[in-house]
């Protein structure tokens, strides 16, 4: 580890524990995080970086001038069905009425079907593989919804999204990534073998432009734990000079390359 760096950067403890707090106390949602950005901007013309601000509109880019690889995370799709039937009287012909209650509830019960029957749960490694899944995903959801609503006389109407795309490493940077986490934090606390995550991330697509690698940085307090997206999570602040450190001590190891 280099000491000298994560003591530098732990004399700097409270001063980011403030920033880090200051912007979950004004939460933004997605999209329109306007007063983070002008934060985030100011903070980086402070370390005199040249900043670039409207970047896809509220991005920000910090210039410094100066002389485990494969799939990590899965594809994010949405999808959207709507059943429309027809209105009637328990009293007056309810017979001729079409109810989509008993055509929800069916739609719900068969859609396991597509995972559990058609989807094969082996692990894949290509962008084809991923593909075919998602396709198979789409044609079976737009069947289902709409036979069933054929058989319980409604109508369906499906809406997909392919919102987001497979996050996948590349093998050269993720090996130096972890060659920097080993030195900063020790070789005993980094898990070279976590298994892919379901969730989805956009920068997915800055990985399609550029080599690079997504990476974790546990914040994890025993004491204090709990699942994600808990209610009662609260940000391990001492966690932020390890996770410094390793930013700037891969930036020194880029440089130097």
């Amino acid at each position: 580890m280099n000491d000298k760096l994560l003591l530098k950067v732990s004399d700097m403890q409270t001063e980011l524990a403030i920033i880090r707090q200051d912007i979950h106390a004004h939460p933004e949602i997605s999209m329109e995080e306007e007063r983070t950005s002008t934060f985030v901007a100011s903070k980086l013309r402070e370390c005199g970086l040249t900043v670039t601000e409207d970047i896809g509109r509220l991005g920000v880019v910090g210039t410094l001038t100066s002389l485990q690889p494969g799939p990590r995370m899965a594809a994010s799709d949405r999808w959207y069905v709507t059943f429309k039937g027809t209105g009637g009287h328990g009293g007056i012909g309810p017979h001729i009425a079409a109810d989509v209650t008993m055509l929800q509830a069916q739609f719900i019960m068969t859609l396991q079907t597509i995972i559990s029957r058609n989807v094969k749960n082996d692990r894949y490694s290509s962008d084809q593989r991923c593909e075919s899944v998602r396709n198979l995903i789409e044609l079976r959801i737009n069947e289902l919804a709409n036979n069933l609503a054929t058989v319980f006389g409604c109508k369906a109407h499906v809406e997909y999204s392919r919102a987001g795309i497979p996050l996948v490493n590349h093998e050269e940077q993720t090996k130096r990534a972890i060659k920097v986490a080993e030195t900063v934090i020790g070789l005993a606390n980094v898990n070279k073998n976590n298994d892919p995550q379901m969730g989805g991330e956009d920068f997915a697509f800055m990985l399609l432009k550029r080599p690079g690698a997504f990476i974790f940085m546990g914040i994890n307090d025993e004491a204090v734990s709990v699942k994600l997206h808990s209610p009662d999570y609260n940000f391990n602040d001492d966690a932020i000079p390890f996770g410094v450190a390793y930013w700037i001590s891969l930036v020194q190891q880029e440089l130097n390359n």
